[in-house]
């Protein structure tokens, strides 16, 4: 496991929710986090989302495509991965490490041209 990796502490569903843990102080972890309390991965086994195995991965992306504050936790890691530069391994509102590095890149590249995605006038 590489120094910066999140690992997710389980709980069952009468415990508290499932708290990021990181090494080195990286990682999109926060008080501020209560949305989770809400997440369909609550009380789930979390290496699930940290899985190589493309059967745990297609499972996890199906949790995430059900869940009540998808759109949250992907914004948590994009708003994380773009101010430390650095990834958040694993699923976060269904996108790998991947698909958020491309987001983040489509993001730049339209702020960097003066407008939005949209065309609206930064």
């Amino acid at each position: 496991m590489e120094p910066s990796t999140v690992i997710l502490a389980p709980t069952n569903s009468s415990g508290p929710p499932a708290t990021p843990r990181h090494r080195c102080g990286r990682g999109p972890a926060s008080s501020t986090l209560d949305w989770r309390q809400s997440a369909a991965c609550r009380g789930r086994d979390p290496e699930l989302w940290f899985s190589a195995l493309p059967a745990d991965r297609d499972l996890a992306t199906g949790i995430c495509a059900s869940c009540p504050v998808q759109v949250r936790c992907l914004a948590t890691a994009l708003t994380f991965e773009a101010a430390t530069g650095g990834g958040s391994h694993g699923l976060w509102g269904g996108y790998s490490e991947r698909d958020r590095r491309q987001t983040l890149d489509t993001v730049r590249s339209s702020s960097r041209r003066g407008r939005s995605r949209w065309g609206s006038p930064r």
